[in-house]
């Protein structure tokens, strides 16, 4: 096998909680059957993803491959921006699905194939999400940040200042719980109000799964969810307080 590094951007996300779930699964059928629904969520998703890096850019550079509730991609770096529209859909899918995920964006050599990945760059992702991010969120290296908003301009620009935000301590993540951009990602420029009830609906289902959570390191992440969706640029009054009935 002949190993050769491109300049790559990274993606690596994983499902929030997951291998808890497959813990019990074996004797719990809701469990196993929770564990198959994220599962076929995940595929859901990598299929989604694939298609749509067909129209945004050269099929050839993105590459994509899972094992159990991961999922890595790549592309290579000139394409750093198109990837925060890859990993949002697969953010965005899953909490449709009724999952939170946590991940991590990174630059740098990497090469992948269909058998495996190896690279700087995959681990800086991999580091990222299992050290820094703590909360389901998906951090972004600074330097794509830099490509998405600082090198474009229009619409373009805009959508990416949409897709992220900046933590306290400076570090930028995908707004992976805006309502406008889940709106974006699955295609439906529907009227405000159906996006604003399929957000909520979404929300609501997703967070609620943290009722039956008994671990607190867990359920702080969902907390700090139940915030980010609570900060929506649609989030009503109703909404939030259906957002704190939900015992976490």
């Amino acid at each position: 096998m002949t190993i050769k590094y491109i300049d790559s951007a990274v993606a690596f996300i994983d499902i929030l909680g997951f291998s808890d779930l497959v813990l019990e699964s074996e004797s719990n059928t809701d469990v196993f059957n929770r564990v198959t629904t994220a599962l076929n969520g995940l595929n859901d998703a990598c299929a989604s993803v694939i298609k749509r890096a067909g129209a945004i850019s050269d099929c050839g550079t993105f590459k994509l491959s899972t094992f159990s509730d991961c999922v890595v991609m790549s592309v290579q770096r000139r394409y750093s921006s198109a990837m925060l529209v890859y990993a949002s859909e697969v953010a965005n899918q899953l909490l449709q699905t009724g999952f939170l995920c946590r991940g991590g964006i990174a630059v740098g050599a990497a090469s992948h194939s269909s058998s495996n990945i190896v690279g700087p760059a995959f681990i800086k992702a991999y580091v990222a999400e299992s050290k820094y991010a703590v909360y389901p969120r998906i951090l972004v290296d600074a330097s794509i940040v830099d490509e998405a908003i600082n090198k474009s301009i229009g619409a373009t620009k805009i959508m990416f200042e949409s897709m992220l935000k900046i933590a306290d301590d400076g570090t930028y993540f995908l707004n992976i719980y805006s309502s406008p951009l889940i709106s974006v990602l699955t295609g439906n420029p529907s009227s405000k109000g159906h996006e604003r009830r399929t957000y909520e609906d979404t929300a609501l289902a997703t967070l609620k799964f943290g009722e039956n959570i008994q671990r607190e390191d867990v359920l702080m992440k969902y907390r700090w969810a139940r915030t980010q969706f609570m900060q929506s640029v649609y989030c009503t009054s109703e909404f939030v307080e259906q957002l704190k009935q939900i015992h976490l």
